[in-house]
């Protein structure tokens, strides 16, 4: 009789976790319901075929000024590097951090046009701005997501506090469309933030680790257990947000864990 009853509500929660996948990508397809004006310049007469309608797009221009001096990326922390490096252990930029995620997907450096399409994803009222990064990070990221089967897309969350201040996220957007892409649910509220820290921004790179420590927990943990995780952000320069939240799924089970954002920031390279 136990066994069956614990055999019940194991099925109730899995409905309920079911139900509120399938409400996320209910709500994610009515937020991408926008014009056809690129959501960065405001071209109102970019081309665009009725499938691309379908999210919100950059125009040609934005996407090449975003592109510009595209280099390979370090599969490890997503930094540039030179042609044909083997970049699995690292790059110069993360040859000596201890990361517990696995490798980073972005379009690349954070710098000139694509640092300013981040920015001004971060203002009220650009989501559409913001997923139309995310469509180009797909593009640009695609060969290299796909090689897991992931179980869930999550956002690197904000304290409760700062979603008050702050209407837009837009790691959330863009873990939505991810998800969307890679046909896999999206959850919001599994990995959250207990506790409110300075801004990483704001302080030096030897105290970024120690600001983080502890801020992440995870919740309802017992589904992800020996699953591979996309955690997306928009922004990694050192990489101690990523990793902080990578530590707190590890911690709760997940085997895997692989990072995509927007724009890689380049700040000390570690040094040997």
């Amino acid at each position: 009789m136990a066994s069956a009853a614990s055999s019940g509500h194991a099925m109730q929660a899995m409905g309920r976790l079911c139900r509120h996948a399938g409400e996320n990508v209910w709500r994610a397809g009515l937020e991408f319901v926008f014009p056809t004006a690129c959501p960065f310049c405001n071209d109102a007469q970019m081309e665009m075929s009725a499938a691309a309608r379908s999210e919100p797009n950059l125009c040609r221009d934005c996407r090449q000024a975003m592109l510009a001096g595209e280099k390979d990326l370090c599969l490890r922390c997503g930094a540039p590097v030179g042609p044909h490096l083997d970049t699995a252990a690292g790059c110069y930029h993360c040859r000596n951090d201890r990361f517990v995620f696995e490798s980073v997907a972005c379009i690349g450096a954070y710098q000139d046009s694509l640092r300013s399409a981040c920015l001004s994803a971060k203002l009220r009222g650009n989501q559409p701005l913001a997923a139309a990064l995310a469509v180009l990070l797909w593009e640009k990221s695609q060969d290299l997501l796909p090689t897991t089967e992931f179980a869930v897309v999550l956002p690197v969350p904000q304290h409760w506090s700062r979603r008050i201040q702050r209407c837009q996220h837009p790691a959330t957007i863009v873990a939505q469309v991810l998800a969307r892409r890679l046909q896999v649910p999206f959850y919001k509220n599994i990995l959250c933030k207990v506790r409110r820290t300075p801004a990483q921004t704001v302080l030096p790179a030897g105290r970024r680790r120690a600001n983080l420590r502890g801020a992440f927990r995870v919740r309802g943990g017992a589904m992800l257990q020996g699953s591979s995780v996309l955690l997306v952000d928009d922004i990694l320069t050192t990489g101690t947000t990523a990793n902080q939240a990578a530590k707190s799924l590890r911690s709760a089970g997940v085997a895997r864990v692989t990072v995509a954002v927007l724009a890689r920031g380049l700040g000390k390279p570690s040094r040997g």
